[in-house]
């Protein structure tokens, strides 16, 4: 009612499509996959795209919001993976209220709760911004991850959530004076998107103190698969458990996880297999793409593509992405377990094993 109200009669939005204007032969791959009729822009226009501004300048009047389906389809948000092959991930409203309920089980969030939105809205992890309004808390938005500014912007508006990959995370560590700042309001650093020095977390508890946290997720599983507190790795006399603090968690509350091999069935714990999770969570499929759908939905579960150990306690380590392992020798190698060992090394700062 609202788009038609504008002056868009012959054009329907019922998804939200998010999409990075930095990569533009993505870009236009991605509009040909989902077949987007209009392109909206939200600060500057370039181009064809049309500032939603333009579109709503003369309606303000308000509207209500009707009661959604739960299955419905609410968003299509491109991806490749590590493929490199663009599918557009349909999720529904059911899948980001599974998302939250998790972070909301796992993590303190409360009204008082402030977020610094360093991600970029077009990822997964841009998602956590409405989380927290869900909530009842404040988000500070960030236009691009400076590492400097966003130390800078834990003391001065005192931040007390944020995520970064763990690249980011090692450039923050890397500033001069980064131990000389506030950061007394933090109560959970997110890390993740890519395996993470155990060197750098314990680097990062020491610098901001026992606030790493993690949520293991991909975004047909929406980042939150298996979840990691700061007291699910520190032991009762304020020590750290490495084992812990490396891996990436426990199941979130609302899902069911399980290390499987190659014929589907479980692994007994300690054993490596792929990790695969069902539940509210996991969504459709690829948007007409039931070939790429198959291939990660078998046995009743959707396969992450991950290799990963679950010990006793439910604890889950990635070894590896399940394409990334290399035959050497007749072993098994896999190139993080090599970059965990490279990155103990005092002048190594990050690295990438490639074979």
């Amino acid at each position: 009612q609202r788009i038609k109200a504008t002056g868009h009669e012959n054009c329907y939005f019922p998804l939200f499509i998010p999409l990075s204007y930095f990569e533009k032969e993505a870009v236009e791959m991605k509009l040909k996959i989902t077949g987007i009729k209009e392109i909206v822009c939200l600060d500057s226009s370039e181009g064809e795209g049309e500032l939603l501004e333009s579109w709503t300048s003369n309606y303000r009047t308000p509207f209500e919001i009707g009661e959604e389906n739960p299955d419905e389809i609410m968003a299509l948000f491109p991806t490749g993976g590590t493929t490199g092959k663009p599918k557009g991930v349909m999720i529904t409203h059911k899948n980001i209220e599974t998302f939250f309920a998790n972070y909301w089980s796992a993590f303190n969030y409360h009204d008082d709760c402030r977020h610094l939105v360093v991600a970029p809205m077009t990822h997964t992890a841009g998602l956590l911004g409405c989380a927290h309004f869900t909530r009842g808390g404040t988000n500070i938005m960030m236009a691009k991850a400076d590492p400097k500014a966003i130390v800078d912007a834990i003391e001065d508006y005192g931040i007390t959530h944020f995520f970064v990959p763990p690249t980011v995370l090692y450039m923050m560590l890397a500033l001069p004076d980064v131990r000389q700042g506030d950061y007394s309001s933090l109560r959970h650093i997110f890390i993740g998107a890519a395996p993470t020095s155990l060197k750098k977390l314990k680097e990062a508890i020491d610098v901001f103190g026992p606030v790493m946290s993690e949520a293991f997720g991909q975004t047909e599983a929406p980042a939150s698969i298996t979840v990691k507190a700061p007291w699910d790795y520190l032991n009762a006399d304020g020590s750290i458990n490495d084992q812990r603090l490396q891996s990436i968690g426990r199941p979130a509350a609302f899902n069911k996880v399980a290390i499987l091999a190659d014929d589907g069935t479980e692994v007994s714990r300690g054993e490596r297999g792929e990790i695969c999770v069902k539940g509210e969570l996991v969504v459709p499929g690829y948007y007409q793409d039931p070939q790429a759908t198959a291939e990660v939905r078998k046995f009743g579960w959707h396969h992450t593509g991950d290799i990963g150990v679950m010990d006793s306690d439910g604890f889950i380590t990635i070894v590896d992405r399940k394409k990334d392992m290399i035959i050497s020798g007749g072993f098994n190698v896999f190139p993080n377990e090599i970059e965990q060992v490279i990155t103990q090394i005092p002048e190594v700062q990050d690295c990438a094993v490639i074979g």
